[in-house]
């Protein structure tokens, strides 16, 4: 079985508390790699602060796409997680 998040959003809350930087336990994340087997996430490109908080959680970008799922001109970078 496949199962893919189509739009992971965070609460302004969440930003910048170090929450990848901690043991991750309970999080939605977390969740996700360990009970879910998820290791790849598609982020939008102009979006830099997911990016970045995908990045600090031990993903890399593989590739990269004009279009995104939807065939939508918003560039989409293909990240994989590498730890």
């Amino acid at each position: 079985m496949k199962i893919a998040f189509q739009t992971v959003f965070r609460p302004h809350s969440l930003y910048h508390n170090g929450i990848c930087l901690k043991k991750r336990e309970n999080t939605l994340l977390n969740f996700s790699i360990e009970k879910m087997n998820v290791k790849k996430f598609d982020v939008n490109e102009q979006n830099e602060q997911a990016v970045d908080f995908y990045k600090k959680c031990g993903f890399e970008t593989t590739s990269r796409s004009e279009l995104d799922s939807s065939g939508k001109p918003y560039p989409t970078l293909h990240m994989e997680l590498i730890n």
